[in-house]
């Protein structure tokens, strides 16, 4: 199990635990002594952030997002996150002197991201990195812009695991998709707030209009002075509030998608 720690230059004030670094836990010994004698180690030195780190498909490999001050990546923005790589390699670990193990073993910096005109002043977020079933590939979010919208949400992309590409679009709704998983077909399962398409919000009007003159039949049977029946056109506008209440929830409610590029 991999997981970010944060670390304190004082243990006794909050206020210093500004470091992160990336942390493993040998599960064989998870629960040991109520959990004190676990096995847990450093796999990266202590950095301003580093976050949701992943294992590749064959755990020789950890992905993650962070602002990086390493040495040799003062490239990477401070109020941006980019997309990183690393090998898990517990070669020489002593749990007694985790300096016997490489920290940061063979880290590679994946993507670069240009801040461009009306991007927001806190800056591009690369975040939710996931690995391909086969590895070879990282998919991610971004706050870049995605092509033909001015519009600055969140969508889905893509880059090589090696690196050394630029990354492309793969999920683009013009609103807020996140959280990208991998199926083992090699689907994506994410969340976005697009909203529903059209075509289920047609089948769905045309669902309400055929239960709601149904609903009303039924009534006029019971008691026809008090329930008349709907004319056609009456139908037509109950049924077109149901579908404008659903078309409310675009942009404001998430929902889950499974999506593969054709």
């Amino acid at each position: 199990l991999i997981f970010v720690r944060s670390g304190c230059i004082d243990p006794e004030d909050l206020d210093t635990c500004d470091d992160t670094a990336i942390w493993a836990l040998d599960m064989s010994t998870a629960g040991d002594d109520n959990g004190y004698g676990a096995n847990a180690f450093p796999v990266t030195n202590s950095y301003k952030r580093l976050e949701r780190p992943v294992f590749s498909p064959d755990g020789r490999r950890i992905a993650f997002s962070s602002y990086l001050d390493a040495e040799g990546f003062s490239g990477a923005d401070d109020v941006a996150t980019e997309i990183f790589t690393m090998d898990f390699d517990t070669t020489g670990l002593d749990v007694n002197d985790t300096n016997r193990m490489v920290l940061d073993r063979n880290l590679e910096r994946i993507t670069y991201t240009d801040m461009a005109d009306g991007d927001p002043l806190d800056g591009i977020l690369n975040s939710y990195p996931s690995f391909s079933a086969d590895g070879s590939t990282i998919y991610f979010v971004s706050t870049r812009r995605a092509p033909a919208t001015t519009v600055h949400g969140r969508a889905i992309w893509r880059v090589p695991a090696e690196g050394g590409l630029e990354p492309e679009i793969y999920f683009f709704s013009r609103f807020d998709d996140a959280d990208p998983s991998i199926m083992p077909d090699g689907r994506v399962l994410l969340t976005s707030t697009m909203g529903f398409p059209s075509a289920t919000l047609d089948a769905q009007e045309a669902e309400a209009r055929a239960r709601i003159e149904q609903e009303n039949r039924e009534a006029w049977e019971e008691d026809p002075i008090n329930n008349p029946l709907y004319s056609q056109v009456e139908l037509d506008q109950k049924a077109a509030e149901e579908r404008r209440q659903l078309e409310n929830f675009e942009g404001v409610m998430s929902h889950i998608y499974v999506f593969r590029a054709p």
